[in-house]
């Protein structure tokens, strides 16, 4: 993969009921899991039912943050951060 760069999204660009529905999943798997560094398994819903996709529990949580945002209307920006 290539050098990470930021991206943004402008307010109204992501239907704010469509995140706060991908929220409300995000949150109820994260609150019935106890915090942990284990991955977190995500089911797409592509038709194919053993179709997985596996994230790091803290982009899981930073995913539920970008939601939030996003099912309030606002936008929201991801930038690389490099280590101190």
């Amino acid at each position: 993969m290539g050098t990470a760069t930021g991206k943004k999204l402008e307010p109204g660009v992501v239907d704010a009921g469509d995140a706060q529905r991908a929220l409300r999943r995000i949150n109820d798997h994260l609150s019935r899991t106890a915090p942990s560094d284990e991955d977190i398994q995500v089911r797409l819903e592509t038709g194919a039912d053993d179709e997985v996709l596996v994230l790091p529990r803290p982009a899981a949580e930073m995913f539920a943050s970008m939601l939030a945002a996003l099912a309030d209307g606002q936008g929201v920006q991801v930038m690389p951060s490099t280590p101190n």
